[in-house]
Parts: structure tokens; C-alpha cells; sequence
């Protein structure tokens, strides 16, 4: 049964007892910090893409120089995708066209993946801890991500919704569910997300059972279940995401409603761009940070 959120709650209100338990502070006291932070939630999600301890003191210099190598290969790789485009268009037979545009689209991809590796290496050499790999997700999308009430459900007992989750179950009570609840959802973006068109499930299913989603993914429960392990089981995904970030996350998994960008050391958005007089697009084509 979900537990329902309060309409207004001061989640921030919880003091440490010890041994990881929390309790509601009625008197608040200096040492007040978020409940979260109390039952070890930050060890494996990691909130605003940094902490005090996201410091990288080697590797810096390896790092520019592996990205100035993967920009020049992206660079090319542009080029040459844009030359057989171009050679496509004019080309004498269909399957001569279909022959050049699927190497270009090979090059785009790769230079997706290369965008990628930039990206890890780029946070790498701005000494920040992302290019490590956490367990838990950001929460900075949660509230464009989630149905609010899945929240509680899922911290109740995460191994009820999924099995084969990582997340380990906390006993929490059901107030300290309420509390860490309101908590991170009163603190994620509310940027509004744009509204997708309806889809066709059928021919969906027929694409996620061929174009190699269930190499990483698995469907079905039990002894029903098909696919892969590496990453989550996706039959109640439903339940806990809306429609609109699922279909933002698989055209382009790297698009975030507010990017974080290592240049200027924040989240940014459309109000960024407007200072510098430019046109905010993140996109598949525009997934990062340009130097210049």
C-alpha cells in the first residue's frame, strides 16, 4: 500500500540518534541535517553531481590530452559523415543512398559514444568525482521521472518492487518513508518536461525485443523472465516512470533537463544561455558543454 506524502513537510526537520536511526526533532537544534543523510542515502545516490570528497588530484593533465585526441575524432568523424550525406543524395540507385547513409549514421553514433567518453574524461580533469561510477542514480530528475507515489512505495522495501535491486532495505518507519519522500521530491527540478506523442505498444514490443534492448535489460518475472542482467528489469517500469521521460530517455539516455556543464561548475538552463545571448538547445546533436 502507498504511503501517501503530506501536502507540506518540513523534511529537514530530523536529528541523528545514533546507529543510523532518526527521529522527528521537535525543537530544532544546530546539528539538524536532512534525513537522507542520515540512513546513508547519499552513499549510493548521488544528488547534484557533487560532494566535499568529489576531489581528483591526478590524472589531470592525461585527461586533457586523451579529450583533445577524441574531439579531433569526433571532428572527422563529422566530416566524413557529412561528405557521404552528401554523396547520398546524389547517388545513382537507392541502394547505393541506403549503402552511404547507414555509414554515416554509424559515424554519428560513434561520435555519440565519444561524447560519452569526453564527458567522463572532461569531469575527470575538472576534479570532480563524476566520472566514478555509483550505484544509485541522480536525483536531480526525480520529479519529472517518477510518479510521486511509487516514492514510498519503493523505500517501503525496494526488493518488493525489484528482486534483483541493489538497494538494500533500510527498515525505515513510516514516518521517516514520509519524510525522506517529501524530501527529495520538494528538492528536485520542476522544470516542465515537453509532452510526448502517444506510441505504438505492439510495434514497440517488437522493437525492444529486436534492436538489442534486451541485451542489457530483462522482461518478465520469475521463470518468465527474458533478457539480460546487466541492467534493470523494466516489466513494472510503468508503475514507477511517466511516459514522457521514457520516451526523452531512450531517444538520447544523456539528456538532462538541466545539464550539469564542468565549465561553469553548475546545473544549467535556458536563463544561462539568455545571459550569453544564445539559444538554448540540449539535444542529441548538443549533449555537452562547448569550451568556446
Amino acid at each position: 500500500m502507498a504511503v501517501p506524502l503530506p501536502a507540506s513537510r518540513k523534511a529537514t526537520e530530523i536529528t541523528n540518534t545514533g546507529c543510523g536511526h532518526s527521529s522527528p526533532n521537535k525543537i530544532p537544534k544546530p546539528a539538524v541535517r536532512p534525513v537522507t543523510q542520515l540512513t546513508w542515502c547519499w552513499s549510493a545516490a548521488m544528488w547534484d553531481g557533487t560532494s566535499a570528497k568529489a576531489r581528483i588530484s591526478s590524472g589531470k593533465e592525461d585527461a586533457s590530452a586523451a579529450i583533445v585526441t577524441l574531439e579531433t575524432e569526433k571532428a572527422q568523424n563529422s566530416k566524413q559523415a557529412a561528405e557521404l550525406m552528401k554523396q547520398a543524395d546524389t547517388a545513382q540507385s537507392n541502394e547505393e543512398a541506403n549503402r552511404l547513409n547507414d555509414k554515416a549514421i554509424a559515424l554519428k553514433v560513434s561520435n555519440s559514444k565519444i561524447d560519452g567518453h569526453i564527458q567522463q574524461l572532461d569531469f575527470q580533469s575538472h576534479s570532480l568525482l563524476q566520472d566514478v561510477k555509483k550505484v544509485g542514480p541522480n536525483l536531480k530528475d526525480v520529479r519529472l521521472k517518477l510518479n510521486r507515489n511509487w516514492i514510498p512505495v519503493w523505500l517501503k522495501k525496494p526488493t518488493d518492487f525489484r528482486p534483483t535491486t541493489k538497494m538494500p532495505n533500510f527498515r525505515l518507519s513510516d514516518q521517516q518513508i514520509r519524510a525522506i519522500s517529501a524530501y527529495i521530491w520538494q528538492s528536485g527540478f520542476k522544470d516542465p518536461l515537453p509532452k510526448q506523442n502517444p506510441g505504438n505498444a505492439e510495434h514497440g514490443k517488437e522493437l525492444f525485443e529486436t534492436r538489442g534492448c534486451m541485451a542489457c535489460h530483462s522482461i518478465g518475472e520469475g521463470d518468465q523472465m527474458q533478457g539480460g542482467t546487466f541492467a534493470a528489469n523494466l516489466t513494472r517500469v510503468g508503475e514507477k516512470a511517466n511516459f514522457d521521460y521514457l520516451v526523452r530517455w531512450v531517444h538520447n539516455a544523456r539528456q538532462r533537463t538541466r545539464p550539469y556543464c564542468p565549465l561553469e561548475k553548475k546545473d544549467i538552463g535556458p536563463e544561462d544561455y539568455a545571459k550569453k545571448g544564445l539559444r538554448y538547445v540540449f539535444d542529441l546533436e548538443h549533449s555537452q558543454c562547448r569550451r568556446t
